[in-house]
C-alpha cells in the first residue's frame, strides 16, 4: 500500500504527525497484494466498474456485492483497513482525492505495463483515470492520446469511444463511457460494424518485412529463444519459430489497417446501436488486417469462456465468414489462415515476452499458453509431425506442475524415439489435468486408457496415425509393495535447458535397480553409469542395487526383504498394497482385451515379413504383448507327431514343400480335418483365455482359411461347402489379412507353385473374404484384402487398422 499511495502522491505518516484518516476497503489478489480500494463508506461497489461480468458466474458475483453496499453491510463482508495520510509533495498534484467518497482504484497488473486506473464520480461527471507506474507506462498512455487522437480524425458512426479530459505527464483522464451499456459475450454484428469501418478508413499494403510490428516480433522472438526463465515454456518458443519460418516470403504484401490491441468483451459494451470502445492504449495503426477480431474470439473463448482450440477455430470460422473478411480485403484474396497465422505469431510472441518481464504468473497465462499451443499445433498438423507437436505441447503443459520424467533423454523432447513412450512420475491430480488436456487435444483422434490403482497407461492415436504411449505413474509399487516414495521424486527434479523436469540422478538409479532387480533381470550395460552414484549407499536397498550393478548377481529376495522393513510397507500398507493387486490383476483380465489377427495368402505373398515388422510395431508403439502362432492353435499335434515324434514330425513339416500331398480318401480327409477342427474348437478356448483375456495380440500365420481354400496344403480333399459351413462355430477373428501379388511378382520370391495355381488360389481367398467382409454386419470383425507390392505401404495400413481396433 505505502508504493500505492506514493503513486497517487500520498504517503502513510506517523503516529504522532499530522495526518488525515481514511478508511479503506481492500480486495486482494490471490498473492495477497491489493487489487482493488475504495472507501469503506462508499455508498455503491465503484471498483465493480473494473469487474468483467462476462459470464454468468461473474454476474452473478457483481449482483451479490450490489446487495451487500446497498445494504450497508460491506463492512462485515470486506475487510476494512484505516490508514492516516499526509500529502508527499505538497507542491505536486494528487491524482485524485483520497477523502471524497466516491472513488474506486484499480492497481492493475504487475509487470512493466503497469498503471494504476482510478474511477471517480464528482460534480464534472464520471471519469477514469490512468496514472502511469514506470517509464513504460507513461509510453502506454501516450499511445493511447495518440489513438485517440486518430479516432477523432476518422470520426467513427458505428462505435463511441472515450474522449480525454484532462492529461498529464503520468496520467490521463478520460471519460466514462459504460453509462447503461451491457457486456456482449460473442462477437456480433456489432464488432463486424465497427472493424468493417475501421478497416475501410485505415487499410492498406504494404510489405511483410517492413511492417513495424513484424520487425519487433523477430526481435523479441530472438529474445524469448535466449531467455533463460524456467517459468518460460520451451516448447512453443521453439513452434513459433516454426511458424515464422513457414512463411516463405518475408517480401510479400500484405494488408494492414488500424487495431485497437486488446479488442475484447472487457474492454467494450454495447449502448443503443452503438459499440463503446475503450482501453486504446495498445492501439496500432498498421496491424494485419483481422487482427482485432482473431483476439476477440481467442481470448474471450480462452478467458471467459474455457473453449479449447477445437472450439475457438469453430467459432472463428463460424463468425469470420470468408464474405465478412473479403470486406476487410481491398484485394478480395485475403486468407483467413494466413492473417490466422500471423496473429497467432504476432500477439503469442508480444504476450510472451511481457510476461517474461512479470515477477508473478496468475493463472490464467497458463491457460492461454496452453490453448495458443493447441492453436499452433492445429495450423501446421499437416506440415508437422503430430506426435512431435503433441509432445511440445504436453511438456509446455506440464511445466507448472509437479512431476518427474523416468529415463527420459536430455535432449529435445519432441525428437523421442517413435518406439519410445514417456514415463512419468506425477500426482493423481496433476494425471487428471493431464489426461483432460490431452483428450481435448485438437491432434488426437482417440485415447484409450489402461488405468490401475497406482498408474494409468495413455494410448494416443493422432490424426497422422502415429502414436504416443504414456505411463502416469502416482505409486511406484511392484504387486503389493510399494518402492519409492513418490513426494520425495518430485521435490528432488531437475529441469533441462528444453523445459523438462526430470528425475535426479539417485533416484534414476534406484528406480532403475529397483525395476530390473525385482524382475529378476541384470541390469543393461547403458544403466551401469548409475553404479557410481551408488558407491556410496544410503541406506541397505542402494547397497543391494550397488552390488547387484557391480557384479551382476540378481538380488530380488533381499531386495524385497528391505522393501518390507521400510515404514511406507508396513503390514496395513501391505494388506492394502495385496487388495489393490488383486483388483488390478481382475481388472486386467475383465477389461484389457487382447486382439486376434490372422494373415493369410500364398506363399511368396510376403506374409512372414509383414507378420514379423507388424510383431515389432505392435511391441513397441502399441505396447502390446505379441505371440505368433501357425496356421492353428496347436493344442494337439500334428498328425505325424503320434508316430515320428513331435521334434521329428515338426523338422519335416518346415522342410517339406506346400500342397505336395497326395491322399485322394474322404475317409482319410475328414478324418484329418475332424483332428484339426478339433484342435481348433478347443483350441480357440485356449487362445482366448490364455492370451486375449489377458492383453495380448495373436498374431496367426495362416488361419482356418486354408481349410476352405487351399485344403490340398493339409493333404485334405473335402468340398469347400462343409469347411466354409463349419467356419460358423469358429471364434471370429477381430482383424483378416489377405495379402496378394501379381503371379510374376510372387514367382520371384518363391517357385513352389505355377502361375495358374497362384492366380486361382488369390481368386478364391478374394471372393471368400469379399463375401465374410460382406456379411459381417456388426463391423465386428474385418476381412481386409491387401495388394502386397509395397512392403511399407501395406505394413501402414494393416497398423492402422490395428491401431483403430485396439483402441
Amino acid at each position: 500500500m505505502d508504493t500505492i499511495f506514493k503513486i497517487l502522491n500520498y504517503r502513510i505518516t506517523d503516529s504522532n504527525e499530522y495526518g488525515k484518516s481514511l478508511s479503506a476497503i481492500i480486495v486482494n489478489n490471490t498473492d495477497g497484494s491489493p487489487r482493488w480500494i475504495c472507501p469503506a463508506d462508499s455508498r455503491q461497489p465503484l471498483f465493480l466498474k473494473f469487474y468483467s461480468t462476462a459470464s454468468g458466474r461473474s454476474r452473478m458475483i457483481a449482483k451479490l456485492i450490489q446487495l451487500v453496499f446497498l445494504l450497508r453491510l460491506q463492512k462485515l463482508f470486506f475487510k476494512t483497513t484505516t490508514f492516516k495520510l499526509t500529502k508527499d509533495n505538497h507542491t505536486a498534484e494528487c491524482p485524485i482525492d483520497l477523502f471524497s467518497q466516491n472513488w474506486a482504484i484499480f492497481t492493475g497488473t504487475i509487470g512493466p505495463n503497469n498503471k494504476i486506473v482510478i474511477y471517480q464520480e464528482d460534480i464534472h461527471g464520471n471519469h477514469f483515470k490512468k496514472v502511469a507506474t514506470s517509464v513504460t507506462s507513461i509510453d502506454i498512455l501516450e499511445n493511447e492520446k495518440n489513438a485517440i487522437d486518430r479516432l477523432h480524425a476518422l470520426a467513427p458512426g458505428t462505435f463511441h469511444f472515450p474522449h480525454i479530459t484532462n492529461q498529464k505527464e503520468n496520467y490521463l483522464q478520460l471519460t466514462d463511457i459504460s453509462k447503461n451499456g451491457k457486456r456482449l459475450n460473442q462477437f456480433s454484428q456489432y464488432h463486424a460494424d465497427a472493424l468493417n469501418e475501421i478497416n475501410e478508413n485505415t487499410n492498406i499494403t504494404m510489405k511483410l518485412n517492413e511492417l513495424p510490428v513484424f520487425i519487433d516480433t523477430i526481435d523479441k522472438l530472438t529474445k524469448l529463444n535466449e531467455n533463460k526463465d524456467k517459468r518460460m515454456p520451451k516448447g512453443i518458443v521453439r513452434k513459433l519459430n516454426n511458424l515464422l519460418n513457414s512463411i516463405k516470403d518475408f517480401d510479400e504484401e500484405i494488408e494492414v489497417c488500424m487495431s485497437h490491441g486488446d479488442f475484447t468483451p472487457w474492454n467494450m459494451y454495447i449502448n443503443g446501436e452503438r459499440l463503446h470502445i475503450y482501453d486504446w492504449e495498445l492501439a496500432n495503426p498498421l496491424m494485419p488486417i483481422g487482427f482485432d477480431a482473431f483476439h476477440f474470439i481467442i481470448q474471450n473463448g480462452i478467458l471467459n469462456k474455457r473453449k479449447n482450440w477445437t472450439e475457438i477455430q469453430m467459432e472463428i470460422y463460424q463468425c469470420l465468414s470468408p464474405e465478412l473478411f473479403r470486406k476487410w480485403s481491398s484485394h478480395q484474396n485475403a486468407a483467413t489462415d494466413k492473417y490466422l497465422r500471423l496473429y497467432l505469431l504476432i500477439n503469442l510472441t508480444q504476450s510472451l515476452d511481457l510476461y517474461s518481464q512479470q515477477p508473478i504468473w496468475h493463472t490464467q497465462i497458463h491457460w492461454l499458453i496452453n490453448t495458443w499451443n493447441e492453436g499452433i499445433s492445429h495450423i501446421m498438423m499437416y506440415e508437422k509431425n503430430n506426435r512431435e507437436l503433441i509432445i511440445t505441447d504436453i511438456f509446455d503443459f506440464l511445466l507448472p506442475k509437479e512431476y518427474a520424467t523416468i529415463k527420459f533423454p536430455q535432449g529435445l523432447p519432441e525428437k523421442l524415439s517413435e518406439y519410445s513412450d514417456i514415463d512419468i512420475f506425477i500426482t493423481a491430480s496433476n494425471q487428471k489435468e493431464l489426461l483432460k488436456f490431452i483428450s481435448q487435444h485438437p491432434l488426437v483422434k482417440h485415447i484409450s486408457k489402461n488405468s490401475r490403482t497406482h498408474m494409468q497407461t495413455l494410448h494416443v492415436i493422432l490424426k497422422d496415425d502415429r502414436i504416443l504411449s504414456i505411463d502416469c505413474i502416482w505409486k511406484f509399487k511392484r504387486k503389493a509393495l510399494t518402492l519409492m516414495d513418490v513426494n520425495e521424486v518430485l521435490n528432488s527434479t531437475f529441469q533441462t535447458e528444453f523445459g523438462v523436469k526430470m528425475m535426479d540422478p539417485l533416484n534414476q538409479a534406484r528406480y532403475i535397480g529397483l525395476f530390473y532387480g525385482l524382475n529378476n533381470a541384470k541390469i543393461p550395460a547403458r544403466f551401469q553409469a548409475y553404479e557410481q552414484i551408488l558407491s556410496t549407499p544410503k541406506n541397505s536397498v542402494d547397497n543391494i542395487i550397488y552390488c547387484n550393478m557391480v557384479d551382476y548377481t540378481i538380488r530380488k529376495d533381499k531386495l524385497e526383504a528391505q522393501l518390507k522393513k521400510q515404514s511406507m510397507n508396513n503390514p496395513l500398507n501391505l494388506f492394502i498394497g495385496k487388495i489393490e493387486y488383486l483388483l488390478d490383476t481382475a481388472r486386467q483380465i475383465l477389461f484389457n482385451k487382447g486382439l486376434l489377427i490372422t494373415f493369410s495368402g500364398v506363399d511368396g505373398s510376403g506374409k512372414s515379413t509383414i507378420i514379423e515388422r507388424t510383431k515389432f510395431e505392435l511391441e513397441k508403439k502399441l505396447r502390446k504383448r505379441v505371440v505368433v502362432l501357425r496356421h492353428r492353435p496347436s493344442l494337439l499335434p500334428i498328425l505325424s507327431a503320434w508316430t515320428k515324434g513331435k521334434a521329428a514330425a515338426e523338422k519335416e513339416a518346415a522342410t517339406r514343400l506346400p500342397r505336395q500331398g497326395t491322399n485322394q480318401s474322404k475317409l482319410s480327409s475328414y478324418l484329418r480335418f475332424s483332428y484339426y477342427y478339433m484342435d481348433y474348437l478347443m483350441g480357440q478356448f485356449y487362445v482366448h483365455f490364455r492370451y486375449i483375456r489377458r492383453g495380448y495380440v495373436v498374431l496367426y500365420d495362416r488361419y482356418y482359411f486354408d481349410f476352405i481354400i487351399d485344403g490340398k496344403r493339409t493333404n485334405i480333399n473335402l468340398a469347400p461347402d462343409l469347411t466354409r459351413m463349419l467356419y460358423s462355430l469358429i471364434m471370429k477373428p477381430d482383424l483378416n489379412f489377405f495379402l496378394h501379388a501379381h503371379s510374376s511378382i510372387i514367382l520371384s520370391r518363391k517357385q513352389e507353385m505355377t502361375a495358374e495355381t497362384i492366380e486361382e488360389l488369390n481368386k478364391r481367398y478374394t471372393e471368400l473374404f469379399t463375401e465374410l467382409e460382406s456379411k459381417s454386419a456388426t463391423g465386428a470383425e474385418r476381412y481386409i484384402i491387401i495388394e502386397n507390392k509395397e512392403m511399407d505401404v501395406t505394413l501402414e495400413k494393416i497398423i492402422n487398422l490395428t491401431h483403430q481396433k485396439a483402441a
